[in-house]
């Protein structure tokens, strides 16, 4: 048994870092791109700031594919619940908060992201407003059933409201 325990940690110190350095990142030489293991993401500089250029792909526990048809993820990206969209960004990325969004919008250059109206997923398993609209998390919390979320219209107009947590909408994440 003694001689079972310090192989069990080895392994477990292995497994952990494993994980630990799945979700890690390095930009391209030029810096426009961020390559991860799961997608190579395009980087935009955006009032001063580095952000995504197109929704996450990396798979959680509680991300689906629009109409649960893995080529739309490729097109679109992933739709994440509010929870699983904190596990979303790579390492040294996070979600924007409300504040974030607010001043990008202010200074003229939200377009950079390049968002792409990838519709969202609510309950029982609905899929609604692909090419019609975009639904992006925001980092912060409505109260303990609601968070915010941009609402991109297909005519350009862009709101925050808050919706169920349960929802599942886009992420766009941003350099810590």
């Amino acid at each position: 048994m003694m001689k079972i325990l310090p192989f069990l940690a080895i392994a477990a110190t292995f497994v952990l870092t494993a994980c630990e350095d799945f979700h890690k990142c390095k930009f391209s030489d030029d810096q426009t791109s961020l390559k991860c293991s799961e997608n190579v993401y395009k980087v935009v500089n955006a009032n001063g700031k580095k952000w995504f250029a197109q929704n996450a792909n990396f798979y959680t526990d509680f991300s689906y594919c629009y109409g649960d048809d893995f080529k739309m993820c490729l097109d679109y990206g992933r739709l994440y619940t509010w929870a699983a969209a904190k596990k979303a960004c790579p390492l040294g990325w996070h979600v924007p908060t409300k504040a974030e969004y607010e001043s990008l919008i202010a200074s003229g250059e939200f377009a950079k992201l390049n968002v792409v109206n990838a519709g969202f997923r609510y309950h029982e398993d609905n899929y609604v407003d692909r090419d019609k609209s975009a639904r992006i998390w925001i980092d912060d919390e409505y109260d303990a059933v609601r968070a915010y979320m941009l609402n991109i219209s297909d005519n350009g107009s862009i709101t925050v409201e808050h919706f169920n947590k349960d929802i599942a909408a886009s992420v766009r994440c941003i350099e810590d």
